[in-house]
């Protein structure tokens, strides 16, 4: 697998997140990149976290990828389009993990332009 080309795409993400969003690749049979950052907007919940994005990029998307590059720019419009209907506020409760948001991208989606 490309974990070069992958921290790169992440790279190209960070602009799309609030400036404190953590951003992590996690390596699974298909790779994870996971974003959340603090909300700051419950008084009573100082440090609160916004719903977690996973976004899941298909092991056979990487590995048949014929441009990392394209495949990059790609990557960020459809971050930037679902980003755009994403809502990261969520009322659970305190004791419990904040709620997970699954983007899957598969080969058709990095590699149409």
């Amino acid at each position: 697998m490309s974990r070069r080309f992958i921290a790169e795409w992440i790279e190209q993400l960070r602009p799309v997140f609030p400036s404190e969003a953590e951003i992590e690749l996690h390596e699974a049979n298909d790779p994870i990149i996971t974003i959340d950052w603090p909300l700051r907007n419950d008084p009573h919940r100082p440090n609160k976290r916004s719903k977690q994005i996973m976004i899941v990029i298909s092991r056979e998307a990487i590995e048949d990828c014929q441009d990392f590059d394209r495949a990059g720019i790609m990557l960020k419009k459809i971050v930037e389009n679902r980003y755009k209907d994403f809502e990261p506020d969520h009322d659970h409760s305190v004791l419990v993990s904040p709620p997970k948001e699954e983007w899957i991208i598969s080969i058709s989606d990095l590699n149409s332009l």
